[in-house]
């Protein structure tokens, strides 16, 4: 790629990463946050079913991402028809993903194979696959980006394109012995029938793996999503890939998309779990279970996915009466308290201490403060002992900041004065300072200069944590009622899941992206983002009145003004 190109991709890439779902914007900051918390806040082992080399284990029956369209290739351009997406986006963010390197690569293969096997194939045949009916199931890989997919296309057995992937498939198995990049990949049986599959190397390092079968094509975006290292099929793999051909919808059982929810028929749905959003904290959040965004008549629609269970009084409007009414992004957490138990054992803490919170949470990020330091806050029951509880939380907090490493600047500011000798010397001092503040206690972290590292208040009945200390101050400020809450903003008491003021959040990402780019070359960006700015600020509730029967129920979220 030439350096003009790739000045032009990257500002192209970064657009999507700052469009596609604000979600992102939530969980990088969790991310970023976890290095002070990542000793003890660790997901908890799930049950996975493929090992990736050099990669994460996958469970191929739980998907982090599942996006189904009639059009798959139509995909970009609805999603300028969103929300938010339709202020940031451009014709160019459509002209990116249809001239990508890998779509390129993989049509030059095809080609050659055409040209020196003298096969008939569509001369817009990639194009024309994807622009089929499709399910495709992703999971993300240990950079956190989904990469690993497995797609099922829906050709028709006696369409003229089912007709021509077959031509092509009952000429491949001799082409693919003596082919340098199309190879055969084993057989699988399907209801007593034979399904050859095939793998296809494109690029230099990358090989996708498809099988055909009664008008339905089965697409692996890395081989080993289905095979072993000795090229053998995976057990569940099999089981997966039979059902796909079968029209069993394993992917939609995973997102609870078989029942009424999947009635009326929908031009696109993206669906994605909790386990992505969230970043492995889903643990400490076990109600939450996926969002989803359907495409109707042009129109997108986004949808809140609960686990069983009453949550009318968790998710209470009541939350938002504790949090700054200047905030840029607020999103509703609801923790689960006794998920914390591990890190009370291991830190040697009395059990009790849980009991004081009620699960009901908050975290929100400000313009003009560092994206990776948002204001988190929590919920006590108002009858807890806050004598026994300042005691307790004031160890734990004490071992859990001097455990764990400095933020980056800092070590490196350290590492510069005194190189380190042993992995012990980036680990923060125990310079706790502990100050009695009206109706309540302030706790601080600082590092050997004297610099804030972390700070923690109690007010009353309510739990404030921040890496950013002026964010505390403020807190306390509007639990005193000495300045405007978000509650105050609120158009009715129905349930809230997301909050966005645009004109705050615009200046919160101009400020971070402007530190890994020159404006000149985010100047497309820089303008879109400033004309969002200028939307008026949204609520995303939702009525949390009826109880949660099933493992996932789907909640529609109304997105309110302000």
């Amino acid at each position: 790629m030439d350096p003009q190109s790739s000045r032009t991709a990257k500002p192209r890439r970064t657009l999507l990463i700052v469009s596609i779902g604000l979600f992102v914007v939530l969980g990088g900051a969790l991310a970023a946050s976890q290095g002070m918390f990542g000793r003890f806040w660790q997901r908890a082992p799930v049950a996975t079913t493929v090992a990736i080399a050099d990669g994460p284990e996958l469970n191929l029956l739980a998907p982090d991402a599942l996006i189904e369209a009639e059009h798959l290739s139509q995909l970009p351009k609805d999603l300028l028809k969103a929300p938010f997406l339709a202020d940031l986006l451009s014709d160019d963010f459509v002209f990116y993903y249809e001239h990508n390197a890998e779509k390129l690569a993989l049509i030059g293969t095809l080609r050659r194979l055409a040209f020196e096997r003298n096969l008939t194939l569509p001369e817009q045949l990639i194009s024309q696959l994807l622009d089929t009916q499709a399910q495709v199931a992703l999971w993300k890989a240990r950079d956190g980006k989904l990469t690993f997919s497995l797609a099922r296309l829906d050709l028709g057995l006696a369409a003229p394109l089912g007709q021509a992937v077959a031509n092509f498939l009952n000429a491949a198995t001799e082409i693919a012995q003596t082919d340098v990049q199309l190879k055969s990949a084993g057989e699988l049986t399907i209801n007593k029938d034979t399904v050859p599959f095939f793998s296809l190397r494109y690029l230099t390092d990358r090989s996708l793996a498809f099988g055909f079968y009664k008008g339905s094509l089965v697409v692996a975006s890395h081989m080993e999503l289905i095979q072993d290292s000795n090229n053998q099929f995976h057990p569940d793999a099999q089981k997966v890939i039979a059902q796909l051909f079968t029209n069993e919808q394993p992917f939609k059982q995973h997102f609870n998309l078989t029942g009424a929810t999947d009635k009326n028929k929908i031009q696109a749905r993206i669906s994605v779990d909790a386990h992505f959003f969230t970043l492995g904290y889903q643990d400490y959040l076990p109600a939450l279970a996926a969002l989803r965004f359907d495409l109707n008549a042009g129109q997108w629609e986004s949808f809140l996915a609960l686990k069983n269970g009453d949550h009318a009084a968790m998710f209470d409007a009541s939350l938002w009466a504790n949090a700054p009414a200047d905030a840029s992004l607020c999103a509703f957490m609801p923790v689960q308290p006794q998920a914390l138990n591990p890190i009370i054992t291991e830190q040697q803490q009395n059990p009790k201490i849980l009991q004081a919170f009620t699960g009901r949470s908050f975290i929100c990020w400000f313009a003009n403060t560092p994206l990776a330091k948002p204001l988190i806050g929590a919920e006590l029951a108002a009858a807890s002992s806050f004598t026994e509880f300042d005691a307790e939380i004031s160890a734990l907090f004490d071992k859990a900041i001097r455990n764990n490493k400095l933020p980056r600047q800092a070590a490196e500011e350290n590492a510069s004065a005194n190189p380190p000798t042993t992995a012990a010397s980036t680990s923060a001092p125990s310079n706790m300072s502990v100050t009695d503040i009206d109706s309540g206690k302030q706790w601080q972290k600082s590092d050997a200069k004297g610099r804030p590292l972390a700070t923690l208040a109690r007010k009353n009945a309510f739990l404030l944590f921040s890496l950013y200390e002026p964010l505390i101050q403020h807190g306390l400020d509007t639990l005193a009622k000495q300045y405007p809450a978000l509650g105050d903003k609120l158009p009715n008491k129905d349930a809230v899941a997301l909050f966005v003021a645009p004109g705050p959040l615009s200046n919160l990402l101009q400020n971070e992206i402007r530190q890994t780019a020159s404006d000149t070359t985010l100047g497309p960006l820089l303008q879109k983002l400033a004309a969002l700015g200028k939307k008026p600020a949204v609520v995303a509730q939702f009525d949390a009145s009826s109880k949660a029967t099933s493992p996932m129920s789907w909640y529609p979220l109304n997105w309110n003004a302000l």
